[in-house]
């Protein structure tokens, strides 16, 4: 069991709109669980319980966003572009995240 500095939160933007009030919440959720999950990382836990969690999260997270782009893509979303970009950057702050996580000094 090692002790972990807190991490980042990661703040909801107006970039993560996508203007479908449906998805739109089902971000603010995925937000509001990942902050939680982070808030926990300044207690002692084991690296594996936390790595085990996070990938939960991405997987979730990796899942809900090629939902959002198929339906995206389905309405021809004027948004489409830009929010692919945004989705992208989004998975590859979680994965760096998680890395930061596993495999910082205790």
């Amino acid at each position: 069991m090692t002790k972990r500095p807190p991490l980042i939160y990661v703040n909801w933007v107006d970039d993560y709109e996508t203007g479908i009030p449906e998805l739109d919440r089902k971000h603010q959720a995925l937000i509001a669980e990942l902050n939680k999950l982070l808030s926990k990382s300044d207690v002692s836990v084991n690296s594996e319980l936390v790595s085990d969690a996070m990938t939960q999260v991405l997987k979730l997270t990796t899942q809900h966003f090629d939902e959002e782009e198929e339906i995206l893509r389905k309405l021809r979303h004027p948004s489409l572009p830009d929010h692919l970009t945004v989705h992208q950057e989004f998975r590859e702050g979680l994965a760096e995240i998680i890395l930061s996580a596993v495999y910082s000094d205790p």
